[in-house]
């Protein structure tokens, strides 16, 4: 389990699932959900007026479950 923190002020918590699929430096998370969405800031593509979905700088903390 994560903790994901944005710029925004805003976090939300993740399971984690590691990969070779996704790059070392990059999170791969589902757009479609509020957990997501919470982080994007409030900065929009003036054309399609869509939040910054796949620009957002985050920070990420591990959260420990059970002593683990």
């Amino acid at each position: 389990m994560i903790k994901v923190s944005s710029i925004n002020g805003n976090h939300s918590n993740f399971m984690v699932k590691l990969t070779d699929n996704v790059r070392y430096d990059e999170l791969y998370a589902p757009l479609h959900y509020l957990e997501c969405n919470n982080l994007t800031p409030s900065l929009y593509d003036s054309y399609s007026r869509e939040p910054s979905y796949k620009t957002t700088p985050i920070n990420i903390s591990k959260i420990k479950i059970g002593g683990i």
